[in-house]
């Protein structure tokens, strides 16, 4: 696998993933991680990491592609510049992060969506916009199989299911 190495004062850091990085420097160039830091509550402990160097973790294996916190490990395990980037030695474990998301309530998603909005006001393209605006964040279709999901009608994205389609999501757009 290709590395990008990054040398500050003779020490190397090197990271699998570059992109890792420009994101990370982008969130904290717009202020998201002191936003984080400032509106999100989420009651723990703090040992070695705190809750929003969790809270980075989340973000950056998203970046990275896991798809579940058990590919942290594995995948951040490597990411020595971008866990020094973010002032930690490194990222932490799975079961660090599964005891952080184990610790969220439904005031912190109140302040997660706190978050998202402010962050959405500051960077939005759309600031100056009259009337309603919607944002449709995935933009894929969500095949649906039964009656009681929005848009129930035979064929909906019959072609997606077929290449595999989203059918996790399936639950997430139902009808009201």
């Amino acid at each position: 696998m290709n590395t990008i190495a990054f040398e500050d004062g003779g020490a190397q850091e090197e990271t699998v993933s570059a992109f890792l990085m420009l994101v990370l420097e982008y969130a904290t160039e717009i202020g998201l991680f002191s936003l984080l830091e400032r509106l999100l509550h989420v009651t723990m402990k703090t040992v070695r990491y705190s809750p929003l160097s969790k809270a980075q973790t989340i973000i950056a294996s998203l970046v990275v592609g896991c798809a579940h916190t058990k590919a942290i490990n594995e995948t951040l395990g490597q990411e020595v510049a971008a866990a020094n980037y973010l002032g930690i030695h490194r990222f932490p474990d799975q079961s660090q992060i599964n005891r952080y998301l184990t610790r969220f309530t439904a005031a912190n998603v109140s302040e997660l969506g706190a978050v998202q909005a402010q962050v959405l006001r500051q960077q939005s393209q759309a600031r100056r916009a009259a009337g309603l605006l919607v944002v449709d964040i995935d933009q894929c279709g969500v095949v649906a199989n039964g009656k009681t999901y929005e848009f129930h009608r035979k064929g909906y994205f019959p072609a997606s299911a077929r290449r595999g389609g989203l059918p996790g999501l399936a639950g997430l757009h139902r009808g009201v």
